[in-house]
């Protein structure tokens, strides 16, 4: 073998060529050069430039589709016509204090989430439906970066941008992630202020010295979770803390855990979240506290405590979260219970155990993940949405396992990986290949009328969108297979190719990428277009004018929000019947189909009524007590 100086400097080309036959033995390497200045220089990892800049782009390919969403489908979703007609009061009425929606005070969350949707709309003109969403958007975004703050945790120094890389896209290819980026609701907001507290207590406890960074850091702890319980509570708190207290007590860090708990970050803490909470209770005569504290917050454990219950809700089973997880987090989350398994494991073979030695990183992660996973499930309440601060840990955890797992020496679990992303990358080829090769056939109006009577009445009505929607159905599938191309044509094809575990794991992430490419542009679109409320919103609000309106026994938040009323009253039935036959000024009420059964069966006659369209998503009657 040539000399170390004529290795590197003077056959540039040959070194190529030799480093590429060099076998990857990371950083027990005790070969020839040894030494760390040759040894970082002459071994050859299995990632590559190429790697780095395929999962750049697909990363930021995968968030710009969450973006075309949440800037063209309505406000279908739970909650998010709540958080835009919040938001707009703010700006109508000038009182940043108190909520408003619906003419009323509204006690059910803080008021931070509702002012950055307000923020937002001076950038975007008006409280629209991508305002609403852009809170959720920059808080995935801010996740991702942060995912960069990791980088030194790595076992080989030439891989510390391989972690933020793979975590970034492992986080926003997952289902849960992908969905909650692009919907405007206060989780992904909490999700984002919750792991900034984590990660600024690990990385101020990876700070050796008292540097400015550490300092930094333990002060971003406390600024993060004060700003979290602004956003949606004492849960801010209860979901951050908790680990931190346990991982201290563990260590039997006494002094680390005097100066988090009883140290002047305590202060800072009570400085950003009291001033608010004080305010709001006190010029509510304490109705706030109520509400929000009793009611909405120690109501949701009265499964646990009895006689703590002021406000009842629906209790659902404690295993459901796991369910939730493993299909938000798919197909990840059939890596993670290996990585838990390896990096907790004391018995670890001797040659791994450099390897898969597990860090403060991984413990504290673990504890971060393990507790939500238990706070939520006593939880009586149980939605998919509230575990979803365990995402950014686990994304990590998983990220960083398989950075190591790739970097090892050959073994059975590198085996079982690859088979399975073999498999994965082949069953989302097909499924790609299926779900383009059906949206450009539904272009034509013959397959449609084919097709509609295989599908329920809700989607085979509304076939027609693909044909008025051809041009972004082709330029999307065609995107989708130009991705592809990307990795068959020039990554497979390159100096870079190999068999290894890296070019199998970007060949799943190039799959995942073009199968949410077709999701994103036809399929998940198409879905939106059948539950869009807003050309039915438009043409009763064209209707109703400047008339009353009324809803009966129901509350529609979406058509609450695009008719723009000052208030929306819900009515009972002895009301509406009084609405409907007494002879005043015309007013409109709206009605579900439901509802308007138990109307005829109070024999109750209806002078005027506006019927939607047949197939409809969700028929809302408009009715009238006077002929238009």
């Amino acid at each position: 073998m040539a000399t170390p100086f004529k290795f590197l400097l003077l056959e540039p080309c040959k070194c190529i060529k030799e480093m590429q036959k060099v076998v990857p033995l990371g950083p027990e390497y005790t070969g020839p050069y040894k030494s760390d200045k040759f040894n970082s220089a002459m071994k050859t990892e299995n990632i590559k430039p190429d790697h780095y800049y395929l999962l750049f782009l697909f990363t930021m390919l995968i968030y710009a589709l969450a973006w075309y969403l949440a800037a063209t489908r309505g406000l279908n979703c739970t909650l998010e016509g709540e958080s835009g007609m919040t938001a707009r009061e703010f700006l109508r009425t000038g009182d940043w204090t108190v909520n408003h929606m619906n003419g009323r005070p509204d006690y059910d969350k803080p008021s931070f989430f509702y002012w950055l949707i307000a923020l937002a709309s001076l950038f975007t003109g008006s409280v629209s439906e991508l305002a609403v969403r852009i809170p959720s958007l920059l808080s995935s975004a801010c996740i991702m970066a942060m995912f960069r703050l990791y980088r030194r945790d790595q076992v080989s120094k030439n891989l510390r941008f391989a972690l933020p890389a793979v975590a970034a896209f492992i986080f926003i290819s997952s289902p849960k992630v992908f969905w909650m980026t692009q919907v405007g609701r206060i989780d992904m907001t909490l999700n984002m202020l919750c792991f900034a507290t984590v990660s600024s207590f690990v990385l101020y406890m990876r700070e050796t010295l008292p540097t400015p960074r550490k300092t930094l850091f333990y002060w971003g702890f406390f600024v993060a979770s004060g700003v979290a319980v602004l956003t949606k509570g004492p849960v801010g708190v209860l979901i951050s803390w908790p680990p931190v207290f346990l991982f201290l007590i563990l260590k039997k860090n006494w002094r680390e855990l005097r100066r988090f708990f009883l140290g002047p970050g305590i202060i800072l803490f009570m400085l950003i979240t009291l001033p608010w909470y004080l305010n709001v209770c006190i010029s509510t005569d304490w109705e706030f506290f109520r509400h929000f504290f009793l009611e909405e917050s120690v109501s949701r454990f009265g499964n646990l405590f009895k006689g703590i219950e002021f406000k009842q809700f629906n209790h659902s089973a404690r295993g459901i979260y796991l369910v939730y997880f493993l299909t938000g987090f798919f197909p990840w989350s059939l890596i993670l219970p290996v990585a838990a398994w390896l990096f907790l494991r004391k018995n670890i073979q001797e040659s791994w155990q450099k390897r898969f030695k597990p860090t403060m990183t991984h413990r504290v992660m673990f504890l971060y993940t393990g507790w939500i996973f238990l706070f939520f499930s006593l939880c009586g309440v149980k939605r998919s949405d509230y575990i979803l601060p365990l995402y950014p840990a686990a994304t990590l955890v998983t990220a960083d396992f398989l950075i190591r797992l790739f970097e090892s020496e050959k073994n059975i679990y590198r085996q079982i990986f690859e088979k399975i992303s073999v498999a994965l990358s082949w069953i989302l080829a097909i499924v790609c290949i299926v779900a383009s090769a059906l949206s450009v056939a539904l272009i034509s109006e013959t397959v449609q009328h084919a097709v509609s009577p295989l599908l329920p009445p809700r989607l085979g009505g509304h076939l027609e969108w693909f044909g008025n929607h051809y041009l972004s159905v082709i330029f999307t599938t065609l995107l989708a297979f130009f991705t592809v191309s990307i990795y068959w044509l020039v990554f497979r094809r390159s100096k870079y190719s190999s068999s290894d575990a890296w070019s199998k794991f970007m060949r799943l992430a190039c799959m995942i990428t073009a199968t949410w490419m077709i999701a994103a542009g036809a399929v998940l679109p198409f879905i939106y277009y059948c539950k869009d409320m807003r050309a039915w919103c438009e043409k009763i609000d064209h209707i109703i004018g400047s008339s009353p309106v009324y809803t009966y026994h129901f509350w529609d938040e979406e058509c609450a929000f695009y008719l723009d009323r000052p208030q929306i009253a819900q009515i009972p039935l002895n009301i509406l019947k009084e609405l409907l036959t007494r002879n005043h000024r015309r007013v409109f009420i709206l009605v579900r189909e439901k509802n308007l059964r138990q109307i005829d069966q109070a024999g109750i006659r209806i002078p005027w009524m506006l019927k939607p369209k047949e197939k409809a998503w969700r028929r809302l009657y408009l009715l009238s007590n006077e002929q238009e």
